[in-house]
């Protein structure tokens, strides 16, 4: 069984190893309420006019979050893809986000989840609803 840094280390390689990974400098979390979580580090280069980061900053990291709860928790998670991630944008974020999935349905062919995105201070800046597709399941 994999601890709650193992778990981290181990899905940290799945993102390092994507070529999107070390351009995001996606980081993967480990919590012992939530599990793994991703955060993604403030640059400025993701700022948009205004101060703040870019709502695409949120979803990557929504959606990254979900994969790794995937790879996590389902045999060949790895190559789970996005069919669908659906947005709800709450509060400008400033600095890092950090994002905690939660798998509502695992089926044979599609997972369901919810991300919440926050602020490191706790505040709410996004809730997503990402539905995944399982290659190669039946």
């Amino acid at each position: 069984m994999l601890t709650s840094m193992n778990i981290a280390e181990t899905m940290q390689r799945w993102v390092d190893e994507s070529p999107f990974g070390p351009w995001w400098g996606l980081r993967v979390e480990s919590s012992a309420q939530t599990g793994p979580r991703v955060r993604l580090p403030y640059r400025p280069e993701l700022q948009r006019l205004g101060g703040v980061l870019h709502g695409g900053c949120a979803m990557v990291t929504a959606d990254v979050a979900m994969w790794v709860a995937i790879i996590a928790a389902v045999e060949g998670g790895e190559r789970a893809v996005t069919v669908n991630l659906a947005t709800d944008f709450l509060a400008p974020a400033r600095g890092d986000i950090i994002a905690a999935a939660t798998l509502l349905k695992v089926g044979r062919r599609l997972v369901v989840g919810s991300v919440d995105t926050r602020t490191d201070d706790g505040m709410l800046v996004a809730v997503h609803r990402v539905t995944y597709a399982m290659p190669g399941r039946a």
